[in-house]
């Protein structure tokens, strides 16, 4: 059965604004534009070269990578997942993957996020059943 995003138990109902570019689709709460906009500002001009790279094989495979932009520490806190201490997570759904940050973890941890989207370039390929079994995601 397919579930659209909104369904994802990661998904907040505080994610009013968005910013769709190929397989990137970045929510933030409307009032955090402006993080959104430099998140989406630093995938296209900092790491140019990786996100090319995962626009080519998306359209192969047809995968987006959800980046969800919390509002805080303790918003994500609700939303991440139990066994998952790290401050950026990373979870599949369907053949796509999750990506959840607050906007702390944006701030502090660039190089993090950029070590997540090299793993996910690495595994664009991986079938979904290998997706849904997760046991192989890294913890940052």
């Amino acid at each position: 059965m397919n579930k659209h995003i909104v369904e994802s138990p990661y998904y907040s109902k505080s994610f009013d604004g968005a910013i769709f570019d190929g397989p990137f689709r970045i929510y933030f709460a409307q009032y955090q534009e402006q993080v959104g906009l430099e998140l989406y500002h630093y995938l296209s001009k900092n790491m140019s070269s990786l996100t090319n790279q995962v626009r080519t094989l998306n359209k192969k495979f047809k995968r987006n990578i959800y980046i969800f932009t919390y509002t805080s520490d303790e918003n994500k806190k609700k939303y991440q997942p139990k066994n998952h201490q790290g401050r950026i997570f990373l979870v599949p759904f369907q053949s796509h993957y999750i990506l959840g940050l607050s906007q702390q973890d944006f701030m502090k941890n660039k190089l993090c996020l950029q070590s997540y989207l090299e793993f996910i370039r690495e595994n664009w390929s991986l079938s979904q059943s290998l997706l849904e079994k997760n046991s192989y995601l890294p913890t940052i």
